[in-house]
């Protein structure tokens, strides 16, 4: 888990270990809540591979006939970075064999990585957009053809990239771990009633809840959101 549970418990002033086992699962729901929503990983990792609760990456692309393709997770660093190209390749389904030593492409003749930024806190170069762009010439296309066409049609290449990469961060930026513990806290708060608690009594039993915007919003989720759209993009 990215975001440790020392941390969130610093964050919301708790100590002692009783209640762990339910602050770790609010920590879990919170850091699936917000990778689901960005839609790729942030966590430092190698490619192909799952992912905990996005999307990871099979590694498996299609040419569109244009010069650059975006790998899914990102910031991307130059390290360990491999392309094949193989027009039969099929997301390395063809019978007949698929990405074969002799489809390697050589980084920096062939392909080059945009680089466009340093990983925080560090003077390694990095790729937040994950931009793979071809030297020279574009990721090929494919044709068939098409009902009422005289002529081949050029369409997506069949999975005839594959790619290995590193992409992540190796430390979680501050703003979103501060934006998973703010919504793991919001999560714990809604937790038996389903909504945040202002307040409650004993004396008949009483409780008030907290208030939400016109539109429906939590209003204290804003900078949540903020923050998921700021990762969300191409360029973080």
């Amino acid at each position: 888990m990215p975001v440790g549970l020392d941390f969130f418990k610093d964050y919301i002033g708790v100590s002692g270990s009783s209640d762990d086992v339910q602050l770790q699962q609010f920590l879990d729901a919170a850091w699936a809540t917000f990778t689901n929503e960005i839609g790729r990983d942030l966590d430092q990792r190698t490619y192909p591979a799952a992912s905990d609760y996005a999307r990871g990456d099979s590694g498996y692309y299609s040419g569109s006939g244009s010069r650059a393709i975006f790998l899914k997770n990102r910031p991307v660093i130059a390290d360990g970075l491999t392309v094949y190209l193989d027009n039969s390749g099929r997301f390395g389904q063809n019978p007949d064999g698929a990405f074969a030593s002799a489809t390697l492409l050589t980084y920096g003749t062939d392909y080059v990585l945009r680089l466009d930024g340093c990983l925080p806190g560090t003077t390694t170069p990095c790729s937040y957009s994950g931009m793979l762009e071809r030297v020279g010439t574009v990721w090929p296309m494919r044709s068939q053809y098409t009902p009422g066409q005289l002529l081949l049609q050029p369409i997506e290449g069949l999975g005839n990239i594959k790619v290995s990469y590193i992409a992540g961060f190796p430390t979680l930026p501050m703003d979103v771990r501060s934006a998973v513990c703010q919504l793991a806290a919001y999560i714990r708060r809604s937790a038996d009633k389903g909504v945040p608690v202002n307040s409650e009594s004993l004396g008949g039993y009483s409780y008030s809840v907290g208030q939400q915007s016109a539109s429906g919003a939590i209003p204290e989720l804003g900078g949540v959101r903020s923050t998921m759209l700021r990762y969300k993009g191409v360029h973080i």
